[in-house]
């Protein structure tokens, strides 16, 4: 009896190899129909008409016709028998025999060939040394058995349109270690790749995978907070552009700078980030200069040059007056009153409630002047006869960083007696 036997190990059904098959009992023999045998998986599946009285079958895959070196030993219950994955492409040899339900066997079959084409395999990595325009793409590659080359597609979408040189990998049955570093890209900029790999069998096409390029960081200088007399808090904004990326601060009387805050790490994102440093050891009342500074491994960025001046802490004080204290003697008729400051005085904060004089009765009325650093009250009327004045300023009154005196500050002075005007 002959029936229709199918090898079937191509990738669509329609490769299925139909091959004669001599059936006598206990025995099988398969003569195929023509000599192409080829299986493009690694898990073909044999099948073979029942034999009448078989309980199972024993299935054999070797290297050589001889089946000196086993490579597969199965038992099937069924008439077909799907193999275990092959791990190589090449020539291989597979016959089968009935047994019966007593563990009888019975006749191998011819042998028959069978020549497995295995595509490649592969494993895309995460990119390294990812720059601005370069980056190093990698994977793995399993030739499995068959003379193998591969490259790598890339471009700005998952049609690619970008491919490295073809790599000759040899036809091995080992992962192999593949890379290409990819050059002319864009700051800044997302890049689809792949790896693909082709042998006779066919193109094995790996996954997308995406890259992102980087680039010099950012460095905004922003205004300066907290500002007093020997401090401050110097404040910007950093992008690190993907890369590890270190900021600081430059800072000084002038923009050549020539002190820096410690570096700190900005990390390794794409967006911005607020940063800020304190600095200390100020110069009161003192302009400086300050800007920002960012640092990865595509260069260095230096933020615009801004300015801040330090407070003056110091209280005010007086540092002449007139007439003076203790002056005696001095004249009444239109006599002003002055008062000099160490530093220039928010003028409106001397006034007649800050500059008083007090003629032992009362205090006396006038208007009150302020020019330069030197305050000035005006009598409304002549200053009495042989009177004792006492002036007090107020610790009301502030500098121009608002610092008051630390207290009043008072002095006296006497006019002169009547007659001897």
């Amino acid at each position: 009896e002959q029936t229709d036997v199918t090898v079937i190990g191509g990738i669509a059904p329609s490769e299925a190899k139909p091959v004669r098959v001599d059936m006598n009992p206990f025995t099988t023999t398969l003569s195929p129909v023509d000599d192409d045998n080829t299986a493009n998986i690694d898990t073909p599946r044999f099948q073979w008409e029942a034999i009448a009285n078989a309980s199972s079958y024993q299935v054999q895959v070797s290297t050589v016709a001889d089946f000196s070196s086993i490579q597969m030993d199965e038992e099937s219950a069924a008439s077909n028998f799907t193999t275990p994955a092959f791990s190589s492409s090449g020539a291989y040899y597979w016959r089968v025999r009935p047994i019966d339900m007593h563990g009888s066997e019975g006749a191998w079959s011819s042998v028959q060939p069978l020549n497995i084409m295995l595509l490649p395999t592969l494993s895309t990595n995460d990119a390294n040394s990812v720059t601005r325009n370069s980056a190093d793409i990698s994977g793995t590659v399993n030739p499995k058995g068959l003379a193998t080359t591969c490259h790598f597609e890339y471009g700005t979408t998952t049609s690619y349109g970008l491919v490295t040189p073809d790599q000759n990998i040899g036809q091995g049955i080992a992962d192999v270690s593949v890379n290409a570093v990819i050059t002319g890209l864009n700051p800044e900029t997302t890049y689809h790749y792949r790896l693909v790999a082709t042998n006779s069998a066919g193109a094995t096409y790996g996954p997308d995978q995406t890259l992102t390029t980087i680039n010099v960081p950012s460095a905004i200088t922003e205004a300066a907070g907290s500002i007093d007399s020997s401090s401050a808090t110097l404040n910007g904004t950093v992008n690190p552009k993907g890369a590890n990326t270190d900021y600081y601060f430059e800072y000084g009387t002038t923009t050549s700078y020539g002190s820096t805050t410690p570096k700190q790490d900005a990390g390794s994102g794409r967006t911005d980030l607020s940063v800020k440093a304190s600095i200390t050891g100020l110069i009161p009342q003192t302009d400086y200069h300050y800007r920002l500074v960012a640092i990865n491994s595509e260069g260095r960025i230096n933020g615009s040059d801004r300015t801040f001046t330090s407070i003056d802490s110091t209280p005010p004080t007086i540092t002449k007056m007139a007439p003076t204290n203790n002056a005696f003697n001095v004249g009444v008729h239109n006599r002003k009153i002055t008062a000099t400051f160490s530093e220039p005085m928010n003028g409106l904060t001397i006034t007649t409630g800050t500059f008083l004089v007090h003629d032992g009765t009362g205090y006396i009325t006038g208007g009150v002047a302020y020019v330069g650093a030197t305050a000035t009250f005006t009598p409304s009327l002549d200053l009495k006869y042989d009177t004792a004045y006492t002036v007090t300023i107020a610790s009301g009154v502030k500098d121009m960083a608002g610092i008051p005196m630390a207290a009043d500050y008072s002095w006296s002075f006497s006019t002169a007696e009547q007659f001897r005007k």
